[in-house]
């Protein structure tokens, strides 16, 4: 990341032990008086431990998130779906004896109905990305779907070929990239168009979020205001990838890792 004139990066470095560990590197031009470059000038940290706590409070994160997925649908979800086959029974009789009151236990029965259908859909939002290597892609085509049918934005999930990821540590992270850019766009860009686009060359993989909004501030990520994009880029280097984000010239946003 280049800020005025101060180049900052996180990279990996092995020690004559062969450890491997993490080092934040910031360099800078040297000019003289009269602003010619010199040289160059810079710095390095060891940032091993902080980057395996930022890992472990994501993996921490991501196990309470799945227990509390878990929780609504094996709980609230089936809850509710004992409710609302109680209020199809209780339609039903109203509507044999011919009573008026038939009317409302219709409304109650679809409305419960809702409330179980968007249960599920939180539940999958918490932890959406099952064990199966095809889990990622059927994710991101639910983070679309649900995307418009909550929001009324067209949102539009593109996979040319199967990406399958084995590791399940990466395919939730890049699921909560996705999700994040998505909440971001929704939020934010007054995007009415929303491409989530996955794919694979050469064994490497390319998730890229692009919206017809606004665009982004870069100034307020600079400073440190915007979280969900510093969280985003953590994840992104946890699983080894790079963040980009960048805005069009037509407007609007895209965020991608690879």
């Amino acid at each position: 990341m280049r800020i005025n004139g101060v180049y900052e990066t996180e990279t990996q470095r092995r020690r004559k032990t062969g450890e491997v560990i993490f080092v934040h590197l910031v360099l800078s031009l040297l000019k003289d008086r009269s602003g010619e470059i010199i040289g160059m000038v810079g710095y390095s940290m060891d940032i091993t431990e902080r980057k395996h706590l930022e890992k472990e409070i994501i993996e921490v994160s991501e196990e309470e998130q799945k227990r509390i997925g878990q929780e609504l649908h094996d709980g609230l979800g089936q809850h509710l779906t004992g409710i609302a086959f109680l209020s199809k029974v209780l339609e039903q009789k109203l509507s044999t004896r011919s009573l008026p009151e038939s009317v409302d236990a219709s409304e109650i029965v679809k409305f419960v109905n809702q409330a179980v259908s968007k249960t599920r859909h939180l539940a999958r939002g918490l932890y959406p990305v099952e064990l199966e290597a095809n889990g990622l892609m059927s994710a991101l085509e639910q983070l679309a779907a649900n995307t418009k049918t909550l929001f009324g934005i067209e949102c539009l999930f593109q996979c040319a070929a199967p990406v399958l990821v084995h590791d399940n540590i990466a395919a939730i992270n890049l699921y909560r990239i996705a999700q994040e850019a998505v909440n971001n766009a929704v939020k934010h860009s007054k995007a009415k168009n929303i491409r989530i686009e996955l794919s694979s060359q050469s064994g490497k993989i390319a998730l890229t979020v692009a919206d017809d909004g606004i665009g982004f501030d870069a100034a307020r990520v600079e400073e440190g205001k915007g979280m969900g994009l510093h969280i985003m880029g953590h994840r992104a280097r946890m699983i080894g990838g790079t963040l980009q984000i960048r805005t069009t010239l037509r407007g609007g946003t895209i965020i991608s890792v690879s």
